[in-house]
């Protein structure tokens, strides 16, 4: 996950900017908003916006206030479910909609989304852009409690999101033709923006180290069970079993909100074995891929995966799941390969081609940068987001 080294500023002329306005991010969790969309903020008040930030506040409020943004502590969490505070962050929202009353309400993630719409249905001020980050665990499993929040999910989309104001934006195809067969948009209300942009002087091109002591393949995720932890790891145990000379970095802490959060013991567990390393979060993301050869992710389901695209822009070749999100950057055999989704030996034979094949691990990896500086630059998505801003506040 990528998190900014400092408070660099990023000026930009785009489309749009000329028509200034308020414009207030709703999000769960501060360290997200850094690691996601804290450039794109800070672009905006460059452009002389009026940005302000509503979040649940842990570690960020001094350098976020230090870009120029306002910030509003919310107490709420992902993953939680407390009637009671769930209430409460609801009407501190309504309360706080009112008090600043944004032009632009840009919501970001599930949650945000149908707290924000109820909030905003009260009052009906804001202009709403309906940022779908992915659609979540409740899409991924069919358990009885995933179906139950998926159909709540749908009932919130179907109740909240026909306002011709308001705009939802995907960051895949395959979430694009959701909303736009589900019936709970309407026509021309779906648009496809390709993530949160990247900073491509941070994650430059370097070529791949040495592999003399083996190929180093890393993930960089949240070490959650529906990102392919687990068969990462039996996938790299069957190779080296094999006698491939590899080894596999996570790089990343458990999320204790989340259910399907890997327990630390077996991440301990895992980083006994020779050919493993867990070495927890870090902020020198840069760092990891210049020192890795292949990056993996071999998720269940994505929004669009930032480590792929941070990996692509180092010149890393990508291996991972044939999945919404991940297909969206992956190319087979020009810039990765792809797996089915919990197919372990197509996940270690995919690894292997890659592992044994240097010539066509570097030739990935060049089309990877091509494609990150193409499709995913800071300069590509900010713009894109500009013209929708700008276009909103002319309505």
């Amino acid at each position: 996950m990528c998190v900014m080294d400092s408070a660099s500023d990023l000026a930009l002329d785009q489309p749009g900017a000329d028509r200034r306005g308020r414009i207030l991010f709703l999000v769960t969790e501060d360290w997200y908003f850094w690691s996601h969309r804290v450039r794109l903020a800070k672009a905006l008040t460059n452009a002389g916006f009026d940005v302000h930030v509503a979040t649940r506040v842990q570690d960020h409020l001094t350098k976020l206030e230090e870009l120029g943004l306002t910030v509003h502590a919310l107490g709420w969490q992902r993953g939680k479910s407390n009637p009671v505070q769930e209430l409460r962050a609801l009407i501190k929202i309504t309360q706080l909609l009112r008090d600043v009353k944004p032009d632009i309400l840009h919501l970001v993630a599930l949650k945000p989304i149908l707290f924000g719409n109820i909030a905003n249905k009260i009052i009906r001020k804001s202009r709403v852009v309906n940022a779908v980050s992915g659609l979540g665990a409740s899409f991924i499993g069919n358990s009885r409690h995933a179906r139950l929040l998926r159909r709540l999910v749908e009932l919130g989309f179907s109740r909240l999101l026909r306002h011709p104001r308001d705009v939802v934006v995907v960051q895949n195809e395959d979430d694009a033709d959701y909303f736009q067969k589900s019936g709970f948009v309407r026509s021309g209300q779906v648009r496809l923006v390709r993530g949160s942009g990247i900073d491509l002087d941070r994650f430059q091109y370097v070529p791949e180290p040495p592999d003399n002591n083996g190929v180093v393949v890393s993930i960089v995720s949240r070490m959650l069970w529906t990102k392919g932890i687990g068969e990462s790891v039996e996938a790299v145990r069957r190779l080296h079993e094999a006698g491939r000379n590899v080894e596999l970095r996570l790089i990343g802490s458990p999320d204790e909100t989340n259910l399907d959060s890997i327990p630390q013991s077996t991440l301990e567990k895992w980083n006994k074995e020779p050919f493993i390393q867990w070495q927890g979060p870090r902020s020198d993301i840069p760092r990891v891929w210049q020192d890795s050869h292949i990056a993996l992710l071999p998720s269940y389901r994505e929004g669009l995966p930032l480590s792929l695209i941070e990996a692509a822009a180092c010149g890393r070749p990508l291996v991972s799941t044939n999945v919404p999100g991940c297909r969206e950057i992956v190319r087979p055999n020009v810039n990765g390969l792809m797996a089915e989704l919990g197919n372990v030996s197509e996940l270690a034979n995919s690894i292997e081609t890659l592992v044994v094949n240097k010539e066509q691990r570097q030739e990935f990896g060049r089309a990877a940068r091509i494609d990150a500086e193409k499709f995913y630059s800071e300069s590509t998505i900010f713009g894109e987001f500009f013209d929708l801003y700008g276009e909103l506040l002319r309505q």
